[in-house]
């Protein structure tokens, strides 16, 4: 299980990426790895930061930050 956050592009933007009525497409891409696609809403062009944060049933946390631009209503996130 992930917790997806969304922050950016201001300070007082944030998503939560994970509702009760998302279903994250999980494709098992090699041994430990995963590929995890998720449908948003439409963001606004800016610079934004997404958190993804996991436990294991031992208790030990994992959190990854990956930071990406969204420079017009064409661009992809990447």
């Amino acid at each position: 299980m992930v917790l997806w956050e969304l922050y950016g592009p201001g300070e007082e933007d944030y998503l939560f990426l994970q509702a009760k009525a998302m279903r994250p497409q999980v494709r098992q891409i090699g041994p430990g790895e995963a590929e995890v696609t998720i449908e948003m809403p439409p963001i606004e062009p800016g610079a934004y930061r997404l958190r993804a944060a996991t436990v294991d049933v031992a208790g030990r946390s994992t959190v990854v930050w990956h930071e990406f631009r969204i420079d017009d209503g064409n661009s992809a996130a990447r």
